[in-house]
């Protein structure tokens, strides 16, 4: 369901912008160390937080950003307000809410592209409502989402009702590779464990991890990954002892690829890895952290 955009009166325009500076106040004097959190609760309170996971959308130049408020009490909050700023270089963008009623305002600053406040009406203690919010702009272009939250009722935590988190409008699947190498348990064997991670926003599918391999000898490898993972050898290039090519079918936004290789080559010897991994789909929009070296020496 497509959020509706209204139009305010002018009081509940006032209402809004002024529950979202005192949210915004609030979080500055606690950060400034001014505003103890957690001080004395009075009667009536609720402690509002709020949260945000993107996912990818099958639109291009769209992504889901799953926005979740939760009111850990002890009392109901009424009158709750929610916000969206949008901070990006696309320059055509636009939001869209399956909850509240929303109106895009004037942003307060020109760090904004996009300012988006909504009224949601009550949430008991111990409820969560989870928002699906759609940012729409070029796709390939980064941009950062943060979102704040608000009530009537006093909020004796204020550092929790803003959340900051950045992604790409879709499709894009950013690979993160790292990496760690130990020696072997027993003598001719080194370990190294190279860990892929998918920063989304969508699922990258057909992924493939180059492992290139420079020794002072012959060495031999033998893998286990999760989710499965199917490994060959390849021809290495120039400088390159061996290569070996694996693969594994779908990474999903936030899940890990962990590949396990234990290498036998000549005791005491260094032995050094270079891995690089890419996707089929959809584009990676960072390059930089998709490849990395990493050494140790075959236990002796």
């Amino acid at each position: 369901m497509r959020s509706q955009q209204v139009e305010f009166s002018g009081d509940a325009r006032k209402q809004v912008r002024s529950i979202l500076v005192a949210v915004l106040v609030l979080g500055a004097l606690v950060a400034g160390g001014l505003l103890r959190p957690g001080a004395a609760r009075a009667a009536g309170s609720a402690d509002l937080s709020i949260r945000q996971a993107f996912s990818g959308s099958s639109t291009s130049g769209r992504t889901i950003d799953t926005i979740t408020v939760h009111n850990a009490g002890p009392d109901t909050a009424t009158d709750i307000n929610y916000s969206k700023f949008l901070a990006t270089t696309s320059k055509s963008v636009a939001v869209t809410s399956n909850q509240g009623v929303c109106e895009f305002m004037p942003p307060p600053s020109s760090t904004w592209k996009l300012f988006d406040a909504c009224q949601v009406g009550s949430l008991a203690a111990g409820a969560s409502l989870v928002i699906a919010a759609t940012w729409i702009g070029a796709a390939g272009v980064a941009f950062t989402s943060t979102v704040t939250v608000g009530s009537s009722t006093v909020d004796p935590t204020s550092t929790n009702n803003i959340s900051k988190a950045s992604s790409w409008f879709g499709p894009r699947a950013d690979l993160r590779l790292t990496q760690t190498a130990s020696v072997g348990s027993t003598s001719g064997k080194a370990t190294f464990v190279h860990t892929i991670t998918n920063g989304g926003p969508n699922t990258a599918n057909a992924l493939q991890l180059m492992v290139e391999i420079k020794a002072s000898g012959p060495v031999s490898a033998s893998y286990s990954g999760t989710p499965l993972s199917s490994c060959h050898t390849i021809p290495p290039a120039s400088g390159f002892t061996s290569a070996v090519s694996c693969a594994t079918n779908t990474l999903a936004t936030n899940g890990h690829w962990v590949l396990t290789g234990t290498y036998t080559g000549t005791a005491g010897a260094s032995v050094s890895v270079k891995t690089t991994v890419s996707a089929n789909t959809p584009l990676d929009p960072v390059s930089t952290n998709n490849s990395g070296t990493a050494s140790t020496t075959f236990h002796s």
